[in-house]
């Protein structure tokens, strides 16, 4: 069973695997968006900028807790 980390530092790494994993999968919604067959159809979201903006928070949390450890 996983247990939540004790220390700031594996929090904000935790924060950071989390943040990157999304990063991931807006990639791959933004690679799936980019590729359909109905290219007028328009995104709810603008993927491309939020995995962006996920991979920013990844780097910042990890050098952050990378920081407090």
């Amino acid at each position: 069973m996983l247990a939540w980390p004790e220390s700031t530092a594996g929090v904000l790494a935790l924060a950071g695997a989390v943040m990157a994993a999304l990063a991931l999968f807006s990639g791959v919604l933004d690679h799936r968006h980019h590729n359909r067959a109905d290219l007028d159809r328009v995104a709810l979201l603008a993927w491309g900028r939020i995995s962006v903006l996920l991979l920013f928070g990844a780097i910042v949390s990890f050098a952050v807790a990378l920081h407090a450890s």
